[in-house]
């Protein structure tokens, strides 16, 4: 379940310890193996195909990633499933490998 989170006066909002940082208004980051996501408040449009108004998952740095995936009508709950599929998706950055067991 999502919530606020307060750290060194920065507010986020964390899921699963995803921790989503508003970078303007109506767009939220978070990072995960090199790869940026961005959650995105949209309006229905449907000149532009946005079916819904709600907020949408976009994939940075990375190929066969999310782009406009619609998670949500509502904020918190379009953390939660953006955290859930970003972690199911499992997508790496190129170059990014993990540590390997000692």
């Amino acid at each position: 379940m999502a919530r606020q989170v307060q750290h060194q006066r920065k507010r986020y909002l964390e899921a699963q310890a995803l921790r989503w940082e508003r970078t303007v208004f109506g767009r939220y980051e978070t990072r995960l193996f090199g790869v940026t996501y961005e959650l995105e408040k949209r309006v229905k449009n449907l000149k532009d195909e946005t079916p819904d108004t709600g907020w949408y998952l976009y994939s940075k740095n990375v190929a066969g990633g999310f782009f406009g995936e619609f998670m949500a009508a509502t904020l918190m709950a379009a953390i939660d499933e953006a955290s859930e599929a970003v972690y199911a998706a499992d997508l790496r950055a190129e170059g990014y490998e993990p540590k390997a067991d000692a």
